[in-house]
């Protein structure tokens, strides 16, 4: 049975996003309470100046309303990404990042950024990381040799965005 043509296409960048948000992320609360017990899990207790791990979207939801703080994630500090830019410019594969670095990044990047220490080359770094990694994908389909394509290392977005291309490049390979 095919999926319905609405479906071939794969996940909106919204959707992805949204399933990004189920990441777990630490905080640290300023307020007392107890465990929340959630359908994707319980959570808590909250403590104040204790870390706690949490949803993104449970965590954005709190940080909006001046209930905790972020912990800016490792790799989304200027060492971490500066590292993670000499591997993507110095070896043939794609340097390790999370899975869901670019939905979780944008989400923190507009709603937490003075959370974030140097937000602004953090969002530079990241946008030159993501073009260097694409253009590295793009690289890859030109050596394309119609069994496999191997793209290791990518974030769920990354896949996404190159999706189309990939499906018409292995198109044109059946064609041959």
């Amino acid at each position: 049975m095919a999926l319905p043509q609405q479906l071939q296409g794969g996940l909106t960048p919204s959707e992805i996003e949204f399933r990004g948000e189920e990441v777990l992320i630490t905080v640290v609360p300023s307020f007392r309470a107890g465990p929340l017990h959630l359908i994707s899990g319980t959570f808590g207790p909250f403590l104040p100046l204790q870390q706690v791990q949490l949803p993104l979207w449970l965590a954005m939801t709190l940080i909006r309303r001046g209930r905790c703080r972020l912990i800016t994630p490792t790799w989304l500090t200027v060492p971490y990404l500066l590292k993670r830019l000499e591997e993507e410019t110095s070896q043939p594969n794609f340097s390790p990042l999370p899975s869901r670095y670019v939905e979780v990044s944008q989400v923190l990047l507009d709603g937490a950024r003075e959370s974030i220490p140097q937000v602004g080359k953090v969002r530079r770094m990241l946008q030159e990381l993501r073009e260097l990694r694409l253009a590295k994908a793009r690289l890859g389909l030109r050596t394309l040799d119609g069994h496999y394509l191997q793209l290791d290392g990518l974030s769920n977005m990354e896949i996404n965005e190159m999706r189309p291309v990939v499906i018409e490049s292995f198109k044109v390979l059946q064609r041959l």
